[in-house]
């Protein structure tokens, strides 16, 4: 590829890729997670996806508002990757500040 100069400005084309700059890992391990110590308020996916994000990449999820247990569906690295307790910050947020909750969670899979 030839750069292109004009006015003392030199500038390279090249063709675009979505993994320009970035380090590429397969997650190739189907797994199940059953994800337990949710609280019922927070059996939704705004608050478990950031949770399980770093190490699962989640495809599908089951939410059972009785038990308060969640199994979500998807990809891993390996199972090394996948912690099994893990923490969930939930926001409460009041007329002038903001106050977090942590529950505790126990995953298996």
């Amino acid at each position: 590829m030839n750069p292109i100069t004009y006015q003392d400005q030199t500038l390279t084309i090249i063709p675009w890729s979505n993994s320009y700059r970035a380090e590429t890992t397969s997650w190739t391990l189907r797994v199940s997670i059953k994800i337990l110590g949710i609280p019922p308020h927070a059996l939704s996916e705004e608050y478990l996806l950031p949770v399980v994000a770093p190490f699962c990449d989640v495809h599908h999820s089951y939410f059972n508002q009785i038990s308060g247990v969640s199994i979500v569906f998807g990809y891993a690295k390996d199972l090394e990757s996948i912690p099994t307790s893990h923490q969930l910050p939930v926001p409460y947020r009041r007329s002038n500040y903001t106050e977090i909750h942590t529950f505790n969670l126990t995953l298996k899979h």
